[in-house]
């Protein structure tokens, strides 16, 4: 007789698992037996709905930036820290509620003060329509 418990069973000198009563023993194991389904959460925690965190933060700020050098008539000697700059404060701006209006209007105002150039309206719309979109749907 084994001594192991998963290959038989041994109560008072008998081994169930074998002789006439087997089949019998086998089909009411059967029926008793257990299948432990996987605990889901456990292995997969659920992902939260929106991850706001650094990486992300600075993949938003690269495609505002992107916007400015397509949109934006732009000086040749601007650095791209000072256009990192502008699309910093103006996603701090659109994620404290700002408009599209009010991006507008500090986007013509930085074309004219801060660049001495002319403002393409149109242009200027189409970016902060773009520029609120990118920041709301991140």
């Amino acid at each position: 007789m084994s001594l192991r418990f998963p290959l038989s069973l041994h109560f008072a000198w008998q081994d169930f698992t074998t002789g006439r009563s087997s089949r019998r023993y086998a089909v009411a194991m059967h029926n008793l037996a257990v299948i432990p389904s996987p605990d889901h959460t456990a292995i997969a925690p659920d992902r939260p709905a929106k991850r706001q965190g650094r990486c992300r933060q600075n993949v938003l700020e690269e495609v505002v930036t992107g916007f400015f050098w397509v949109y934006l008539d732009l000086p040749a000697d601007i650095t791209s820290v000072e256009i990192d700059v502008l699309a910093r404060k103006l996603i701090g701006r659109v994620r404290t509620g700002a408009d599209e209006a009010a991006i507008i209007l500090a986007l013509t105002t930085h074309q004219r003060c801060e660049y001495g150039r002319p403002v393409d309206a149109n242009a200027m719309r189409k970016l902060a329509q773009r520029t609120v979109a990118a920041v709301k749907g991140c």
